[in-house]
């Protein structure tokens, strides 16, 4: 039921006219007062609509602080109704940080009303009050449903704002996305069209309505479709994934939608007793998106629940940001995500090597589409690339917004760009390349870690602490890079601990688990490591890791810190040279070597330690074996590091080559004067 429309206003009054007594929007395990039909959804928004009009003109601005639920959604059509410009945000709780975002935000839009339900009156009265803020104040839960009949339409041009989503500032301040009713009409459609959303479909939202993911991947596309929306809580959901799995199995729910963190949750969370419970089959769409896509993640999500029902054809991998509404690419109706195993060592140059049998795999961001021109430009000259070429994604479209609130100069930096002449493009900021139709998404221009020449991604990086101890918040990782005056760099690694953690007394066992993790999968060598109190990383409200406001912090000394740990800088190595070639021998002038290299206590090292489990990086590796190729007067390659990976084995393999070659040399009889 996608129809053609407007304006939002005239989706919701076709539906209330035509499928009147259908839910619209329900909360899971409410009561039957806590559901909503099309027609009552209607009637409510009008009701709310009248007030907000005794309070605002045409154009203003009125932020939702309310809780995820149907209030929520009553109150944005509300803004829709009375023209004025919603802006979702979050209640007004009495942390610091929520309030200094909350004040970026007023100080951005200066908005003339703020919705919120009585039960947040006195923490919101409180946050006005020691900001001084002068604004109304409406609360979506005393309606009254007679003002409903009160209700003057407004003209509404398919072109007026409809309202601004705050991005959610991953790389720097929030920013207001001016989304107008034309733009959220053509991506709704995308969005329907990809997953072919009808009147039949039940979905369930968990994510924050504040976010371009919860509001109009989750909300605004089922509601045009004419489905019903079924609400959970987020923190429940984020603390416990078994919740929303049991509410597909309850409801035989047909679409839902997750970031990537929360299929890795449920794999490691959910028990075997509890999937024996569950039944998925009725899933069709369970979108992967919003923060960077995992191969591995979607890999154990679908063999740890295929026995539950779960199809393969139902994770749809897929990208997009607010800038365009929501949806960019998506994995099709009926297709499985795709996999591309490429070349690590090629990808962290920026090349794309197909590497079937020995790659590494990354996933798919889903499949072109038309409506939405796509190019994979450099990103210094923004000339386009060829299909297989790392370059910045930028794209155009009738999604594509008009920019953000209030910020010309950055707007004109960011949008309606050309490409060889051809205008209306979007700079993203985001890195990846096309294969077969396919985008393949790896990381941000802003945060990649450059180091000795390579490319890493963070995300990547952060990934891989996931498989070390229980002692470490899942996802609670940022890692940056620190550049210095001197033109030293800094690889540092912020980490929350669980409230477990807090209880030790001795961190260095973490700290070495962390360098040795890094070192062994990446080749590279953290230099400092701070660990923080649980649920203190900076993270934007959508849950994406704010990995420059954690690198601002961890340089202004701001972070909420409980053990440090920081790598002295590198000694220059000036040994005495080896005097004996034994086992032994080249074992203590190793150790000796690697305690000078990374300023570690001798006392700390055996021989019994893989080497890029003390933390040797790439670099180092191959310094140890350049000056063991001197020492030994043996030509050593570096594949020699791994195939013998402790100190002792490289040690014993040495000393055999050493007594080797010079039991070979004094075998060999003089050949002067043979013709």
């Amino acid at each position: 039921m996608k129809g053609h429309f407007g304006n939002w206003q005239q989706v919701l009054e076709h539906h209330a006219q035509t499928i009147p007594n259908h839910i619209a929007l329900a909360k899971y395990q409410g009561s039957d007062n806590q559901a909503l039909s099309y027609s009552q959804l209607a009637q409510r928004a009008k009701a709310l609509a009248y007030t907000l009009s005794q309070h605002n003109k045409f154009g203003d601005r009125v932020m939702l602080l309310i809780p995820n639920g149907i209030d929520y959604v009553v109150a944005f059509f509300a803004c829709i109704y009375a023209g004025v410009i919603a802006v979702p945000i979050y209640p007004a709780r009495r942390k610091a940080r929520d309030w200094r975002r909350l004040n970026s935000i007023v100080q951005d839009c200066q908005p003339n009303t703020l919705i919120c339900l009585s039960d947040d009156s006195e923490a919101t009265k409180d946050w006005c009050e020691a900001h001084d803020l002068n604004i109304n104040t409406i609360f979506a839960d005393q309606l009254n449903i007679n003002d409903a009949t009160l209700w003057q339409a407004e003209n509404i041009d398919t072109h007026d704002i409809a309202y601004l989503q705050y991005s959610s500032g991953s790389t720097g301040q929030p920013k207001g996305v001016m989304l107008s009713h034309h733009n959220l009409l053509c991506n709704t459609g995308l969005i329907i069209d990809s997953f072919e959303m009808c009147q039949s479909d039940t979905l369930i939202n968990w994510l924050p309505l504040y976010h371009d993911m919860g509001c109009v991947g989750a909300t605004l596309s089922p509601l045009r479709a004419g489905a019903t929306i079924y609400f959970l809580a987020s923190a429940k959901v984020a603390q416990n994934p078994y919740i929303l799995l049991q509410a597909i199995t309850d409801l035989k729910a047909t679409i839902t939608a997750a970031p990537n963190f929360i299929f890795d949750l449920a794999t490691e969370k959910v028990t075997e007793s509890q999937k024996s419970s569950l039944e998925l089959s009725s899933l069709r769409v369970f979108v992967n998106g919003a923060e960077p896509i995992n191969a591995q993640t979607l890999e154990k999500f679908y063999d740890n629940f295929h026995s539950a029902g779960l199809s393969k054809t139902a994770v749809k991998p897929c990208y997009g940001m607010a800038e365009a509404c929501l949806l960019v690419t998506a994995t099709p109706i009926n297709h499985s995500f795709k996999l591309l195993s490429v070349d690590s060592q090629a990808l962290s140059v920026d090349k794309v090597k197909i590497a079937p049998s020995t790659g590494r795999n990354i996933p798919s961001s889903g499949k072109l589409i038309t409506q939405m021109p796509l190019r994979i430009v450099d990103p210094a000259t923004r000339l386009p690339l060829a299909d297989g070429q790392i370059g910045e994604i930028m794209y155009k479209g009738d999604s594509v917004t008009r920019g953000y609130w209030q910020k010309p100069e950055l707007n004109e930096q960011t949008f309606n760009l050309n490409i060889e002449g051809e205008p209306g493009f979007m700079a993203t900021g985001d890195l990846g390349f096309v294969d077969q139709q396919q985008l393949y998404v790896t990381g941000r221009k802003k945060e990649m870690l450059i180091v000795h020449g390579c490319n890493y991604y963070p995300q990547d990086i952060e990934h891989s602490l996931l498989s070390l101890s229980k002692l470490l918040t899942p996802h609670g990782a940022a890692v940056f890079e620190v550049t210095h005056a001197n033109n030293s760099k800094e690889i540092v690694v912020v980490q929350e601990l669980t409230r477990e953690s807090m209880r030790l007394h001795d961190y260095e066992p973490i700290f070495k688990q962390i360098r040795a993790i890094i070192a062994q999968e990446h080749e590279l060598r953290v230099t400092a490591i701070v660990l923080i109190r649980p649920a203190s990383l900076s993270k934007t409200s959508s849950g994406k890791i704010q990995r420059l406001a954690c690198k601002q912090a961890y340089i202004n000394g701001e972070l909420n810190a409980v053990a440090q740990w920081q790598q002295p800088a590198i000694s220059e190595v000036s040994l005495a040279p080896l005097h004996a070639y034994d086992n032994k021998s080249i074992e203590n002038w190793v150790i000796h070597w690697i305690s000078h290299r990374l300023s570690q206590s001798i006392a700390t090292l055996s021989p019994s330690q893989h080497l890029m489990q003390i933390g040797l990086d790439s670099i180092d590796a191959m310094s140890l074996v350049n000056e063991l190729s001197k020492q030994l007067a043996l030509s050593i390659r570096i594949e020699s590091v791994l195939s013998y990976p402790t100190i002792e084995q490289l040690a014993t393999y040495l000393a055999a080559q050493y007594a080797q070659k010079n039991q070979t040399a004094a075998n060999e009889t003089p050949t002067e004067g043979v013709l």
